[in-house]
């Protein structure tokens, strides 16, 4: 097996494993080729941070061609990419259930650390289930990931601990989609919401939903969430179906308000959300 960086000479081998969204999305595109038939059998779909971790948003081999090294080889290039360029580590997110089990197993034994919590529950429901959770951005200031400098990424670390904010979902700055994610402030301008995601092919995966004590109000902590949910829904508006899958992950002790709220009560865990992550 050889890996082979994807680019407009060699992207036509690839097809079968690509879509536009992928491409468009992707900062850089790896492929694996089964060398005895010069078969494309594989991609790695990365995507650069702001704060410069190299994210892995799509990984795959075809079954014909797996435990043959196929992801090794990409991942081995990854690497050497990784080592030449300025990049803080890799890092990659993933509900961790019976069918991701091979993909973690693989990660762990490249060498990834798994950063993962039990209590953490993924559940997949419709983009169409997610918009009636939404609500305004009533009295709070909400303002994408993609718009904060680095100071302001510092400042929002900061203030969230003073704030009594678990700063739990704030680990997931590392891979979130900028654009997909979104802060709510005050009228203070303290931070009091926090919604990390990211798009994952033709699905979104939302890896934390959550406030501040929000000065010690339930209700408003409720309002915060809807108004981050209602710029997400925009943002992604006209690029995913309304049956799109949404894998969200929800805290266990919230699980019983939520699945109320999206009329599911029988709806099962996915699995729980893991962070893998490669120190460079």
């Amino acid at each position: 097996m050889r890996a082979v960086f994807i680019n407009g000479g060699n992207k036509d081998s690839f097809v079968h494993s690509l879509n536009e969204d992928l491409i468009k999305t992707s900062d850089l595109l790896i492929g694996a080729v089964d060398e005895e038939t010069d078969t494309a059998c594989g991609i790695l779909a990365l995507k650069v941070t702001e704060d410069r971790f190299i994210s892995i948003r799509h990984i795959y081999v075809h079954e014909e061609f797996r435990n043959k090294g196929a992801g090794r080889a990409m991942i081995q290039l990854l690497l050497e990419f990784a080592d030449g360029s300025e990049a803080n580590g890799i890092i990659c997110s993933l509900c961790y259930s019976h069918e991701s089990r091979g993909i973690a197993e693989f990660l762990m034994k490249e060498g990834f650390i798994a950063d993962r919590s039990d209590d953490d529950l993924v559940y997949g429901i419709s983009l169409g289930d997610l918009s009636g959770l939404a609500g305004d951005a009533g009295e709070w200031k909400i303002i994408s990931l993609k718009k904060h400098s680095e100071d302001d990424s510092l400042f929002l670390h900061q203030r969230w601990q003073e704030l009594d904010g678990s700063g739990k979902g704030l680990k997931g700055l590392t891979w979130a989609d900028e654009s997909l994610s979104f802060i709510a402030y005050d009228e203070e301008d303290d931070p009091c919401g926090a919604l990390l995601s990211e798009k994952m092919g033709d699905s979104l995966l939302i890896g934390s939903l959550e406030t501040t004590d929000t000065k010690g109000e339930e209700k408003n902590s409720e309002k915060i969430k809807k108004a981050l949910l209602s710029n997400l829904m925009a943002s992604v508006k006209g690029t995913l179906p309304d049956n799109a899958e949404v894998k969200m992950t929800i805290h266990k002790d919230d699980r019983e308000e939520f699945l109320l709220k999206i009329k599911c009560e029988e709806l099962e865990p996915e699995g729980v959300l893991v962070l893998f992550r490669y120190d460079l």
